[in-house]
This record gives structure tokens, sequence and C-alpha cells, in this order.
């Protein structure tokens, strides 16, 4: 491991410490510096997330829509296509990472 990543001893104590007792118990697996935190992308290219984030911005997952793909993808300059792959494969990544119970195999039945 890159010792300029590494979370000194110390502060995982701590964090250990305060979570043992108020209750909570860890399972660690990917630890962000407090400067990157909100760029964390789960796994998204910059394309997929340029395209979730005017999504959201532009009313895209309101209810009532209020933008649909047309005119996100006219934004964008891309086709209607090409943003609604963008948008399917960045929510997957997404709820892959936020869904622990998800498989990340691709050919996992699709029984409905």
């Amino acid at each position: 491991m890159d010792s300029s990543c590494a979370v000194p001893r110390a502060e995982q104590d701590f964090g250990s410490q305060y979570a043992k007792e108020h209750g909570f118990s860890l399972d660690v697996s990917r630890i962000y510096d407090a400067d990157s935190a909100q760029r964390v992308q789960f796994d998204l290219t910059d394309d997929q997330q340029k395209a979730l984030t005017l999504a959201v911005e532009h009313g895209y997952y309101d209810v009532p829509r209020v933008a649909n793909q047309s005119e996100l993808a006219e934004k964008l300059g891309v086709s209607h296509q090409a943003l609604s792959e963008r948008l399917r494969r960045g929510t997957k990544g997404i709820l892959k990472e936020v869904l622990p119970t998800i498989s990340s195999n691709e050919n996992t039945s699709r029984n409905l």
C-alpha cells in the first residue's frame, strides 16, 4: 500500500473504538481521504457521471419527470441511445456499490 494513502493507525483505532462504544460494527471495504470524498464516482466513467448529474439537475428523475432523455442528450451533444446507455450503466454501477446484495456477475438470472 502507498504510505501516502495509508490511514494512520491511531485514527483507525479511534474509529474502531468509537463504533464499538456506540453499538456499531465496522465492515470497511474502502477508505477515502476527506478531501476526495465528494469525488467518489462508484467506478463511473466521466461520461456516465456527467449524464447522471445532468439528469438529476434537470429533473429527469423527478415525479413527474421534468426533462426527457432526448432533451438531455441534446444538451450533452450525444444521441438518445448514447445517453440511455450512460444512464443505465451508471445507475447499475452505483447500485452495485450501494446495495451489497447485487451480484457483479453479468449473467445472473433475471427472473422477475
